[in-house]
């Protein structure tokens, strides 16, 4: 408060107008003005009216670029005025700060947070890795280390409470359903280790002790696979690892024949999981110094164990030569983008298939669906209007989903498709708020803290359906920022994913809303003719940080062509 003076003093000196404590919370850890905050620093957002581009009219008159950027120029003087003449007090706070937050660790009965993930210690590492940006000291987990009903080892890192970050990783890791405001400018909660569906446990002083820690990873080093034998006969990886799809790839991508197997492969030594993926060699022995070199890759840069097989008979489940494998065909992908679609929700599944998995993909404007897409087998429908959709352009999809293509789709964007027939999802009607008396001045609270501005929630998991395959927990946490929600499909098989009948997890969410959500469904498979519409409730690849479900994304990228019709609405 002390620092905004100045910046008062400064605006009202040349005239512009300001609003100060109205519109934005400084709650959620991730934005830049809070961020500070927990570093002992002093967070301050600035938003300047846009002239959008060099002038333009509003309800003052008119409003310049060079308007603009003098604002800004302006503040950026008092910042540096205030933080001259306040640096003894910001330098006091700053050591508060943090003696505090040793006296508040030392009084903490929680000690330590461990999590991991023992069949993809990749999701885990990449926590390890966010964390270990920010000056927070993390130890692999040395031996064992066991809390509620899990064991931690090998893949388990173990985050001391006992450091100066201490209220960064209690704000990292805490989960909260209670709240004294119910309005949020952003999302109301952020829990990491939820966030990346991972295990995890706040462990107390006896529950762990300094024998448990290994070295501290000063530097991160991602873990790596091994290629356990060598065959002229068949290869195998099971499908846990968080780069799975980014392994299929290397193969597809040097036109090795890759299949997936839809039951357990069982040999004297190992059960292999459904959606474990094949590459058989025998029957592309021209292919066998391709084969190996891409296995070598899988396992070094992949982080992924690729096991080589003798033969193909299994001690149960499925030979590898059954009917219950498919070859899996190269994903050919177009995000749909443009007006009315969602350029963030476009540019994080962009970022996810460019930057993460290095597939090639096009951004496709949406007008493109008008006239021809057959080049693609893939399409992604992020949310949206998808006004620029015309009748032929709808047709068009219909008949390109009849010939075997699958379309992914969220929020909006899966409405979207069910308002135009192309996917049979139904969704919930939203509640009328009534016709009785309602004074004015409750409107804006009224109505705000009905809205779910990012909470996350538990659903239930059918572990052996192709959209979960590599996943090992019969739960899973999805986040949420929307209301708008979807009826369970009338084909008990199609809904593969539910929410579960006490689904708050953590973050804000209204009673009305919350019993709304309840056991409605979190996926739902039309079919159409020969291809497939999958429709997600969710955004699973909320701004690239939700990585717990870009596995049921590229699950269904690159299985949802295998799902049985009889299994789809």
């Amino acid at each position: 408060e002390d620092i905004a003076a100045y910046h008062a003093n400064m605006l009202d000196s040349i005239g512009s107008l300001y609003f100060s404590e109205e519109g934005f919370d400084d709650y959620y850890v991730g934005k830049g003005s809070t961020y500070p905050d927990l570093n002992g620093g002093v967070g301050i957002l600035f938003e300047q009216g846009s002239s959008r581009g060099h002038l333009q009219e509003n309800q003052f008159g008119k409003i310049s670029f060079p308007q603009a950027i003098r604002n800004h120029f302006v503040t950026s003087l008092s910042t540096l005025k205030a933080v001259h003449e306040l640096r003894e007090r910001l330098l006091k706070m700053q050591y508060d700060f943090y003696q505090e937050s040793k006296t508040m660790a030392q009084n903490d009965p929680v000690k330590a947070i461990v999590f991991g993930s023992k069949e993809d210690p990749m999701r885990a590492f990449k926590l390890m890795e966010l964390i270990n940006q920010h000056d927070i000291s993390i130890y692999p987990v040395k031996g064992s280390i066991k809390k509620g009903g899990r064991s931690y080892a090998d893949g388990s890192y173990v985050v001391p409470l006992n450091q100066p970050q201490y209220r960064l990783i209690k704000s990292m890791f805490e989960t909260r359903t209670d709240f004294q405001d119910s309005l949020f400018y952003d999302i109301s909660t952020w829990t990491l280790p939820l966030a990346y569906n991972l295990d995890y446990a706040e462990l107390g002083a006896k529950d762990f002790s300094s024998s448990n820690l290994g070295e501290a990873m000063d530097q991160a080093i991602a873990p790596k696979g091994e290629v356990k034998g060598s065959s002229d006969y068949a290869y195998i990886f099971e499908p846990y690892g968080y780069f799975t799809q980014r392994a299929i790839m290397r193969l597809v991508n040097e036109g090795i024949v890759t299949e997936i197997i839809h039951t357990e492969h069982v040999t004297s030594d190992k059960t292999y999981a459904r959606g474990s993926i094949v590459i058989p060699v025998g029957i592309q022995r021209e292919k066998v110094e391709a084969i190996e070199s891409t296995v070598k890759k899988i396992a070094e840069m992949d982080g992924i164990d690729v096991y080589a097989m003798s033969t193909g008979l299994s001690n149960s489940g499925s030979d590898l030569g059954s009917r219950n494998l498919e070859v899996i065909e190269k994903p050919e992908v177009a995000i749909l983008v443009g007006d009315g679609v969602s350029s963030y929700e476009a540019g994080e599944t962009w970022h996810l298939l460019d930057t993460r998995y290095e597939m090639r993909i096009t951004l496709l404007p949406l007008e493109q669906v008008n006239r021809d897409i057959s080049r693609y087998n893939r399409i992604i429908f992020p949310s949206g209007s998808y006004r620029g959709i015309n009748t032929n352009g709808i047709d068009n999809l219909k008949k390109w989903v009849s010939k075997g293509g699958v379309i992914v789709a969220w929020k909006s964007g899966g409405k979207w498709l069910a308002d135009n027939g192309i996917s049979n999802a139904t969704y919930v009607k939203p509640e009328s708020e009534g016709t009785s008396f309602k004074r004015y001045v409750d409107l804006e609270n009224t109505r705000g803290a009905q809205v779910i501005g990012g909470a996350i929630f538990e659903a239930s998991l059918d572990l052996g359906h192709p959209l979960t395959y590599g996943l090992v927990n019969s739960k899973i946490p999805l986040f949420r920022d929307h209301s708008l929600m979807m009826d369970k499909s009338k084909n008990s098989y199609a809904n593969p994913i539910v929410y579960t009948a006490s689904p708050l997890l953590s973050g804000y969410i209204s009673e009305e809303k919350l019993d709304q959500v309840k056991s409605t469904t979190a996926v739902t498979v039309s079919q159409l003719g020969r291809g497939r519409v999958i429709n997600f409730s969710d955004n699973p690849n909320f701004r690239a940080f939700w990585f717990g479900t870009n596995k049921l994304f590229m699950n269904a990228l690159f299985f949802g062509q295998t799902i049985s019709s009889a299994a789809a609405e």
